[in-house]
């Protein structure tokens, strides 16, 4: 999806927090006062912009059990809103002012918690509010936080938790606990151990990250959707928050979790962006007359953009004529096809998987060919892992990265599955690509949203 043939580039106040938040000073932190006795604890941690105003996270930390359960921000509000916003804090409590290292240990204590019994923090945690924490390094002084009851895990029932909910947690705690190994307490209705951050009945959260309500959004969405791509900057961007606003309603938290974590283990490799790898030429460094002279010239060939692949084709002929038919070669004179739905390029690529089946760039070519093709199927197909079509290696070339990202890309927009594609999204995010690929992710992935949007609001009508 492009805005006037351009690829889509929404400046947000996420984007801002994951890559600018830490340099931020801290301006304060808070906690409620009664955190070391009820195992809940109202973590507020501001950071001061050079304009005095103050960008807040808010994490809900239960320490008796399941680590970060929410988490909120509000991105560079004045500072007399920020503290109207404290007086107003759900639930009456007393929040005082403490230390950041105190505050980051009462995080990453709770985190490391639960995730001895297999629970997650929250995705907006792992997306997004963790950047306005600093890591959690040894540089960070570490201070003893008492987790669980007992030292088991404690999980306390909420009146907001519902029965599958329930259900999940304790199935999860008699695998990883082991029966009579954690305490389980049913909360009445008219009790309530701690503040829950309710959209619908809580000021504090109405605007608290600066969205749009579930209603706000749907009404947006309806107003704009036969136009947004000719919009103004301004109403472009309400559109696009009032998509990730109803397409988050869509995310099943814990397959979210499930598919974030298996990605970012599956991507977990070494990236070279200057060095040329041995492998990626697909041809043992013995068969080739002079593998260092080869990899000098195809350095610019590499960081070619779309506008010089015919300079870039001729060139790739001019080093087919000197070093012979290498993979490599003929990939990138694949790929730089103007036109990858032909008949010639569909033809060109079958003999190319014939003629090297075992080379992982042609491989994954194929692959997105397929999905293109089967682009309306409406099932959920796996990704072929990444360590299975480069089996052996301990780094990739950016180019063989990029390559295998796009036809996961291709995989996570088809099959209906909004969590695997919030993920992905997410993950492609976290590993802090390159910009050019990103924006070409970005748009693909923000049309996918976009139609899921759609057909939401069709079932809903």
């Amino acid at each position: 999806m492009t805005k006037k043939g351009k690829p889509i580039q929404i400046q947000s106040p996420e984007n801002y927090i994951r890559t600018r938040a830490r340099s931020l000073a801290i301006f304060e932190c808070r906690v409620n006062d009664d955190w070391k006795d009820n195992g809940i604890a109202n973590v507020i941690v501001a950071r001061k912009h050079t304009n005095g105003n103050v960008t807040v996270a808010i994490y809900l930390v239960d320490l008796y059990c399941l680590g970060v359960k929410d988490t909120m921000y509000m991105f560079n509000i004045d500072e007399n809103k920020y503290r109207e916003k404290l007086h107003n804090f759900p639930g009456g409590n007393v929040l005082s002012e403490i230390d950041y290292t105190l505050a980051h240990n009462i995080v990453f204590a709770a985190i490391e918690f639960a995730g001895d019994y297999g629970f997650s923090p929250h995705k907006t945690f792992t997306s997004l509010t963790k950047y306005i924490l600093e890591e959690d390094t040894d540089e960070i002084e570490l201070i003893e936080i008492e987790c669980g009851l007992d030292g088991k895990p404690s999980f306390f029932e909420g009146p907001n938790d519902n029965s599958a909910t329930v259900s999940r947690i304790l199935k999860q705690l008699e695998r990883t606990a082991g029966k009579g190994n954690y305490d389980f307490t049913m909360i009445s209705d008219d009790f309530q151990l701690r503040p829950e951050f309710d959209a619908e009945e809580d000021d504090f959260d109405d605007d608290s990250d600066g969205r749009m309500s579930y209603d706000e959004a749907a009404k947006e969405f309806m107003d704009k959707k036969n136009n947004f791509e000719s919009l103004k900057k301004g109403d472009f961007e309400s559109f696009m928050e009032a998509v990730e606003v109803l397409f988050d309603s869509m995310i099943a938290d814990d397959k979210y979790d499930e598919y974030y974590d298996d990605f970012m283990d599956d991507l977990d490799i070494e990236i070279l962006m200057e060095e040329i790898p041995d492998e990626i030429l697909g041809l043992p460094e013995a068969e080739i007359a002079d593998p260092e002279s080869l990899k000098i010239k195809l350095i610019p060939i590499l960081e070619f953009t779309k506008k010089k692949f015919k300079k870039g084709i001729k060139m790739l002929g001019e080093l087919k004529k000197e070093f012979g038919d290498i993979p490599l070669l003929a990939f990138l004179e694949l790929n730089f096809e103007d036109d990858k739905t032909s008949e010639t390029y569909n033809r060109k690529l079958k003999q190319l998987v014939e003629k090297f089946p075992r080379d992982p760039l042609i491989k994954i070519s194929s692959l997105i060919q397929s999905s293109v093709e089967n682009k309306d199927q409406i099932h959920e197909t796996e990704i072929v892992p990444l360590h299975e079509l480069f089996p052996g290696r301990s780094f990739l070339h950016q180019i063989e990265m990029d390559h295998y990202l796009l036809y996961a890309i291709f995989i996570v927009i088809v099959g209906n599955n909004c969590s695997r594609l919030a993920a992905f999204h997410e993950a492609l995010i976290d590993l802090e690509l390159p910009d050019y690929f990103m924006e070409l992710a970005h748009s693909m992935i923000m049309a996918e949203k976009i139609n899921a949007v759609a057909g939401l609001i069709e079932k809903t009508r």
